[in-house]
Formats: structure tokens, C-alpha cells, sequence
């Protein structure tokens, strides 16, 4: 129920002052509409002013109790969904982190569940891209952007770049035989 500018003792005058006096005198005394007066019987009929506070107090803490069940609930149906799987290895827990994040449950939640630190969970492994280079050598670190962006793996060019030189990769030098030699001296003479 929303919260209301009267106090608990003042609803429950008000009641009390409806059941004796006409209901639309007793709305227009209070500034409040006819049907106000009607919820509040609804809701508070025959109460005192202690049984109000004690039944406003039962209410906040019957929706706190529901809270916690509804989320030992969600922490059951997550742990019966995950356990199928063993947990062996990195790549292995960031796929079950994102299949119980799809249960609606928060990150630090879900690591606390599965005993998995957040740190593993934003990590990306460099040994992908480095395997994407390697397969593809003729490729600059441009392309391999592009490659590990379509596997899902979204970095900048100057991430791409920075790990390409600290793996030591490089596009190798075209060697074409049509290619002219540089130095006029090479060159023979017509």
C-alpha cells in the first residue's frame, strides 16, 4: 500500500469518526476522497492503531521473506543448470558465468555461486590470437582485428597492434621475382 500523509493513529480516528458521521462529511473534513475511506476499511477494518503498525510491520517483512525464497529459488534452478557441466579450465567457467547470467543474476552473484573469481571472467585470452596469426601469417594485425572481432572477441587496432609486436609477428616480406632491382648500378646497360 502506498505510503499515506496520515499516521496510523490518525487513520484510525478517521475510521472511527466515519463509522459515527457520514461517510462524505468525513472525506470533505479530511481533505480525502469518499473511496479512500472505503480502502482503508477494507484494509484496516476493525484494528487499533497498534494492530496498524504491527500489520504494516508483518507486510515489510512477509515481502522481505519472499525475496530471500525467490532468490534461494533462482540459486537452485541456476546450480541444477550448471552442475551438469565440470568446471575445468578458464574458458569452461566464463561459458557457465554467461549461462547463469541469463537467468537474470548479477556478476558478483553468480561468482560468488560458483566460486569463480571476476578476474577470470574479463579476461581474454591472448593465446586465441595469437593462434589466429599463426594460421593466418599473411595477414597484418588489422585483419586479425577484424577476424577475432567476428569470433566475438571486440578489440581496438591499437590493442591488436601492441600484441602483435610483443608476440613478435610480423606480415612477411613479399619476395616477387617481377620486382625490378633497386640499385642503378645493377641495372645493365642498353
Amino acid at each position: 500500500m502506498k505510503k499515506s500523509k496520515f499516521s496510523e493513529e490518525q487513520l484510525v480516528k478517521i475510521l472511527r469518526e466515519a463509522d459515527r458521521n457520514p461517510i462524505g462529511d468525513v472525506a470533505k473534513t479530511h481533505g480525502i476522497r469518499d473511496q479512500t475511506i472505503y480502502a482503508w476499511r477494507k484494509w484496516f477494518g476493525g484494528l487499533e492503531a497498534a494492530d496498524v503498525k504491527r500489520k504494516r510491520q508483518l507486510e515489510q517483512q512477509n515481502l522481505k521473506v519472499k525475496k530471500l525464497v525467490a532468490e534461494r529459488d533462482l540459486e537452485i534452478e541456476v546450480m541444477r543448470a550448471v552442475a551438469a557441466k565440470r568446471m575445468v579450465g578458464a574458458y569452461v567457467r566464463r561459458e557457465q558465468v554467461a549461462c547463469v547470467q541469463r537467468y537474470g543474476v548479477s556478476l558478483r552473484r553468480t561468482c560468488a555461486l560458483l566460486s569463480v573469481a571476476q578476474s577470470t571472467i574479463g579476461y581474454e585470452s591472448v593465446l586465441a590470437k595469437r593462434e589466429l596469426a599463426e594460421q593466418f601469417a599473411r595477414f597484418g594485425y588489422r585483419r586479425i582485428q577484424v577476424f577475432l572481432e567476428w569470433r566475438g572477441m571486440a578489440m581496438s587496432a591499437d590493442s591488436a597492434h601492441r600484441i602483435w609486436r610483443r608476440a613478435g609477428l610480423q606480415v612477411p616480406r613479399c619476395e616477387c621475382e617481377d620486382r625490378p632491382p633497386t640499385d642503378s648500378a645493377a641495372l645493365p646497360c642498353r
